[in-house]
């Protein structure tokens, strides 16, 4: 459940552009150095030499911690998701039963779902989606849900 989460938490668009500001000021400092070695002299270089250092450690932490993190965290703290839950898909949409609440959405609320190795998101809005593991789905569950989403929802 937590690699699911994480999937998730990564293709938000503001990890995105953390992703890439912190990509794009660590290759500015090594071009500029090739461009003007003597810009680099005395504090200015130090401070350049800091400033890549801490973009070397900030951004795996970015990339592959806080997804982690905010994952884990997200789950301890939701008690629906600590007990078990019931997933029904057919024609008429979804339905999930757990000891807490029992729902039903239909396939036209869905704007869309995305697909990794190891989750399916059914998503309602950019934000807001439904995380289906894919460990819970045997072989023929699998391709009878895909059916389902290739037919309501479109290609991924």
């Amino acid at each position: 459940m937590r690699r699911a989460m994480t999937f998730a938490v990564k293709r938000q668009k503001p990890m995105r552009v953390v992703h890439w500001l912190l990509l794009v000021l660590a290759l500015i400092i090594p071009i500029t150095y090739f461009l003007d070695p003597d810009a680099f002299r005395g504090t200015m270089g130090i401070l350049c030499v800091v400033m890549l250092l801490m973009v070397m450690i900030i951004y795996p932490l970015i990339r592959f911690g806080l997804p982690r993190f905010y994952a884990r965290n997200f789950i301890r703290k939701q008690p629906g998701f600590q007990g078990l839950q019931r997933w029904t898909f057919s024609d008429s949409g979804v339905d999930v039963h757990s000891d807490f609440s029992e729902a039903h959405t239909k396939w036209g609320l869905y704007v869309g779902w995305a697909e990794d190795t190891g989750v399916i998101l059914l998503y309602l809005s950019s934000h807001l989606y439904h995380l289906i593991p894919k460990r819970c789905l045997n072989d023929d569950q699998s391709r009878q849900l895909m059916a389902l989403l290739n037919r309501y929802l479109g290609p991924s």
